[in-house]
């Protein structure tokens, strides 16, 4: 028995780590979809098959809430410490949530300006301390899901911060709001496809800044570096690389005629 609960711990983990990094709020069938994979990875690891009951099913989906209300939970205390909202009331504290939300002022580095967007320093702060407070804590034990930090993890933080910031956003603090799929998918996948249009326009870049918030993370966390393979050029810098070479041998080419041209005058 000790052995099987180790198991259902393992499919919970696996589950939250998809609820994570791929979709905060999936749909029942891709939920259902995930349970299955990861069921019979789980059960391959164990080297024995195990019948996947309607009631395990369900004690793994439902693991989804605490997924979700882990994120939540330490998003509130951060965004409270961050912008001062516990210390704030009536007019200021609806004054400053406007414009915490206003254009998503919450992500950009410069609130009031809203620029340097996605960098806050607060999502860092917020990766650490749920996925990376430790060496043996959950974003590096689960390194293929978050290596690089994912683009749904972003923006599942982003619509943590804007659920804190808008329950306040009255000037009194909603204290029956809850992190639900209900009130959170709508802004979630608001969220998703800013950030993957961000992500899109130089995937290069933003890829590398998001595996640097990763390695970053990882390091505060006192784990070992990955050993990286050795790779060579990419497309895109292999294009970029050849264009420079070309121009180089123009800008040459142009300095060996008008050398020329000078010593002919001479």
């Amino acid at each position: 028995m000790p052995e099987f609960h180790v198991h259902i711990k393992r499919c919970r983990h696996l589950f939250e780590a998809r609820i994570w990094c791929v979709c905060a709020f999936p749909s029942v069938e891709q939920a259902q979809g995930w349970v299955v994979d990861i069921w019979i990875q789980v059960c391959e690891q164990r080297g024995e098959m195990l019948e996947l009951t309607d009631r395990l099913r369900t004690m793994i989906t439902d693991y989804g809430w605490h997924a979700r209300g882990t994120v939540a939970k330490v998003v509130a205390t951060l965004v409270d410490a961050t912008w001062g909202l516990a210390v704030l009331s009536g007019t200021a504290l609806k004054a400053k949530c406007k414009v915490l939300l206003t254009e998503d002022g919450f992500a950009h580095e410069d609130v009031d300006a809203r620029k340097k967007y996605p960098y806050h320093p607060i999502i860092k702060t917020a990766l650490q301390t749920i996925w990376f407070e430790k060496k043996k804590s959950r974003g590096i034990q689960h390194e293929e899901y978050f290596s690089p930090i994912p683009v749904p993890t972003l923006a599942l933080l982003l619509t943590a911060m804007e659920y804190c910031i808008e329950r306040c956003a009255t000037g009194k603090r909603d204290t029956d709001a809850s992190f639900d799929e209900a009130n959170n998918k709508t802004p979630f996948q608001r969220h998703l496809k800013r950030l993957t249009e961000w992500d899109s326009l130089l995937p290069e870049a933003t890829l590398e800044y998001r595996q640097q918030l990763y390695d970053e993370c990882r390091e505060a966390a006192g784990a070992p570096a990955i050993v990286k393979p050795v790779t060579g050029l990419s497309d895109n810098r292999r294009a970029q690389a050849l264009e420079e070479i070309q121009a180089m041998q123009r800008s040459m080419a142009a300095q060996r005629v008008a050398q020329a041209a000078a010593a002919t005058n001479d």
